[in-house]
């Protein structure tokens, strides 16, 4: 089986640490606005799930190709998001309409990040565009600006508001990494 090139890098295998971000926003979606028992379960098969491919993986050692790390990123980033959906459904209101609307602009966004991928992450990696370096401007100055946005959002705003933004930038997310799909089309692309 040809999996692509190989790379040996030293921290290859903290791919499989990536699973900590879907079993957050489960547990957060499990417990707000209250605790389900389903959504517990469903968090245990899922944690079990990962442990089960991450011993896989590491014995196949398929974290040294790209296609495996790829496709086990997206995974990650994808369930991430189906969780922060559940967690706006659950705390806004249960309606299945807000679920399907939700649930569909995600898949519409991960579509355009893998048809637009070269694209992409010619502004992801080497910004020509206006856009794409008002990103890498924003990017570069991210962390601080989201914890002094996340501190002066989170005094007395509703959840919902919070949980709103949390799914705009999951969006931003999910359509970054589902362009990472051209790495497994071509693993050898690189920025013009």
């Amino acid at each position: 089986m040809n999996l692509g090139p190989k790379s040996e890098h030293p921290n290859s295998e903290s791919i499989y640490g990536m699973a900590i971000f879907p079993i957050l926003f489960g547990l957060f979606a499990s417990v707000s606005p209250t605790t389900s028992a389903i959504g517990f379960w469903l968090l245990g098969l899922y944690i079990f799930l990962c442990s089960i491919i991450a011993l896989f993986g590491k014995k196949k050692e398929l974290h040294y190709y790209v296609p495996p790390r790829v496709i086990y990123m997206i995974i990650q980033i994808d369930v991430a998001a189906i969780c922060i959906i559940v967690l706006y459904w659950r705390s806004v209101s249960r309606n299945l309409f807000l679920l399907l609307s939700l649930t569909f602009l995600m898949v519409i966004v991960a579509y355009i990040g893998s048809r637009f991928s070269k694209i992409i992450n010619q502004e992801l990696r080497a910004p020509k565009t206006g856009i794409g370096k008002g990103i890498y401007a924003f990017g570069s100055v991210g962390a601080g600006i989201a914890g002094i946005s996340g501190y002066v959002i989170g005094q007395g705003s509703p959840s919902a508001v919070i949980i709103s933004i949390l799914y705009v930038f999951m969006l931003a997310i999910v359509l970054m990494f589902h362009a990472q799909w051209l790495f497994i089309k071509e693993p050898y692309w690189r920025p013009e």
